[in-house]
């Protein structure tokens, strides 16, 4: 299966169910950002980086546990 905005997204959505906060807002701009970021590179996949960034911190659907969620 090949990993989409549209899956990176519904999973960002699922654990913002799980533990609702400002992370999910967080995750949504670092998402951008990175879009932005591989626009402006010639070897970047926006899409590709897109998904990283909404996903990078995915952990927090576990809570926030200092440095734990990296782990989850």
């Amino acid at each position: 299966m090949e990993l989409t905005r549209e899956i990176a997204e519904k999973a960002l959505e699922e654990a913002n169910k799980a533990n609702p906060g400002p992370w999910y807002d967080h995750s949504k701009y670092v998402a951008f950002a990175c879009q932005n970021i591989a626009s402006h590179c010639q070897e970047m996949d926006e899409n590709l980086a897109y998904v990283y960034g909404i996903l990078h911190d995915i952990g927090r659907y576990a809570g926030v546990t200092s440095e734990k969620h990296l782990i989850d």
